[in-house]
């Protein structure tokens, strides 16, 4: 509604002010992602590097010709390996979360600007769904109903 009102007065259809704003937000996106997206792979190179590091000093301690000394400073640096290592990780799965956040949001962007109003309109076809409500109508005995109600019941609540 706003958009048409803006739209006539800037005598430019609505469609086009809608268009404008949504490819605003995927470039704004775009940069977001970008970085996260570069971040996320220097963390994983970050963390290969790490686990060559840890591989060496594990062959070093298999070593049976190694000082008792030694074998206490290969411990504890593998010890400060294996934490940077979790580090790492829990840095990738932050990067991760970053990712798919953007990723949702672009793709419910354009419901959230109406240019989908549901799906239907895509051609979109819940195909459980209908196969359960096939299956409630053509139950044997009301039991069986009851039961396939309350397994569909379940199965929203589980994908929900």
């Amino acid at each position: 509604m706003a958009t048409k009102k803006r739209g006539k007065l800037e005598e430019v259809g609505p469609e086009s002010i809608v268009n404008e704003t949504l490819q605003k937000l995927r470039d704004s996106h775009s940069v977001i992602s970008k970085r996260a997206h570069r971040r996320l792979r220097e963390v994983s190179d970050g963390i290969v590097r790490v686990q060559e590091l840890i591989a060496e000093v594990d062959e070093q301690l298999r070593d049976p010709g190694q000082p008792l000394n030694r074998r206490g400073e290969l411990i504890y640096q593998r010890d400060r390996l294996v934490r940077l290592a979790s580090k790492l990780r829990s840095e990738a799965r932050a990067e991760t979360r970053v990712i798919i956040s953007i990723n949702r949001t672009l793709a419910d962007m354009p419901k959230k600007l109406g240019l989908i109003i549901d799906k239907a309109q895509v051609g979109y076809r819940d195909e459980t769904k209908e196969a359960m409500l096939k299956a409630i109508e053509n139950a044997p005995t009301s039991e069986a109903r009851k039961e396939l109600i309350r397994a569909l019941e379940l199965f929203k609540r589980a994908i929900a």
